[in-house]
């Protein structure tokens, strides 16, 4: 799969934080989100879809921005999503 784009952000640091630190990480993760200069984690757009496709691919378990969370639940996208395939939704 190709990793560009802002919302990468995470998954890029997750990955030299792999490299750097030999901490192991779950293949069944998946992330998105920006790094702003402060070094959070900050807010994306079509997390809904991402979310979507990650359960398409059998993931487990997906790490996103906690303002998208707040949204997501607010609207019951999260329910919708998790209903029948056991995907976690972590901010």
């Amino acid at each position: 799969a190709t990793i560009s784009g802002a919302s990468a952000g995470s998954v890029l640091l997750l990955t030299v934080l792999r490299a750097t630190t030999n901490v192991a990480l779950r293949e069944s993760v998946a992330s998105t989100g920006i790094i702003t200069p402060s070094g959070h984690v900050g807010g994306v757009g079509g997390v809904a879809e991402k979310l979507h496709v990650a359960k398409t691919a059998n993931l487990h378990r997906c790490l996103i921005p906690s303002d998208a969370y707040a949204g997501l639940s607010r609207d019951g996208s999260i329910a919708s999503l998790t209903h029948d395939v056991p995907l976690e939704v972590l901010p």
